[in-house]
Order: C-alpha cells, then sequence, then structure tokens
C-alpha cells in the first residue's frame, strides 16, 4: 500500500468506529455489516492506520461506543 493521505485517515477512523467488534452467542461479528470479525472494511482500516503510523491502543481507542451495542 502507498502513502496515506490525510482523507484515507479520516475514512479509515470512521471505517474503524463504524465496523467494530460485537459479541454474539455464534462469535464475534462486524457490528456494521454482520459479518465475521475483523470484516474487510475493518482490516483495510487497520491498514491504512497502521501505514500512517498510528499504534494498535491508537486504532482501539477509537471504538468509543456507548449505549445498548456496547
Amino acid at each position: 500500500m502507498g502513502q496515506s493521505t490525510e482523507s484515507d485517515v479520516l475514512k479509515a477512523k470512521h471505517a474503524i468506529r463504524t465496523h467494530c467488534p460485537i459479541d454474539w452467542p455464534n462469535g464475534r461479528r462486524c457490528l456494521n455489516c454482520n459479518v465475521s470479525f475483523p470484516c474487510p472494511s475493518s482490516e483495510q482500516a487497520y491498514e491504512v492506520l497502521r501505514s500512517a503510523g498510528w499504534s494498535d491502543d491508537e486504532i482501539l481507542g477509537l471504538d468509543t461506543r456507548t449505549g445498548p451495542w456496547t
């Protein structure tokens, strides 16, 4: 993957926030697209942020859900 642009990073941050894991009786699923987690969108966003120099903790910190789906 090439160098990430600021636009790529903003899109990846949004994807990490919306394609986040939720535990179901049949396993961990993506809250947004309901496939096994990590979903392709989450994986791609994670790679964009890692290539932009983000740490695992910084990426995990983007998941700040509150409410009934936490």
